[in-house]
């Protein structure tokens, strides 16, 4: 879902579906865009977070996978993060995450740390 500040609505909208079903949901979170469009993002992961017990972020330059503990981490850069939920997250899934990460990038990045 991205919807340029209107997942809240789009959530809203699919309370039914999303109750019933428990997609597995790929979206955009982007507080300044709700906030702009009169929505709540936190409304929407506390209902979120009630239906998927476990929401990852997606690391924008690395893609890896961080559970969302209390709050998520937006991107410095863009000002939002890249969530994904599913109801029953396996370990394969938790493994599979490691097979998409960007490894140069990461290599790169601890080296300048030293």
């Amino acid at each position: 879902i991205d919807t340029q500040g209107w997942e809240p609505a789009v959530i809203e909208g699919v309370k039914k579906i999303i109750e019933r079903d428990s997609p597995t949901l790929f979206m955009e979170y982007s507080p300044t865009d709700y906030a702009k469009a009169g929505l709540e993002g936190r409304k929407m992961i506390k209902y979120l977070k009630t239906i998927y017990p476990t929401i990852w972020e997606i690391d924008h330059w690395f893609y890896i996978y961080r559970k969302v503990k209390e709050n998520i981490r937006l991107n410095r850069d863009t000002g939002y993060a890249n969530l994904w939920m599913k109801k029953d997250v396996s370990f394969w899934d938790e493994i599979i995450g490691y097979k998409n990460v960007r490894w140069k990038k990461v290599i790169k990045k601890l080296i300048k740390r030293r």
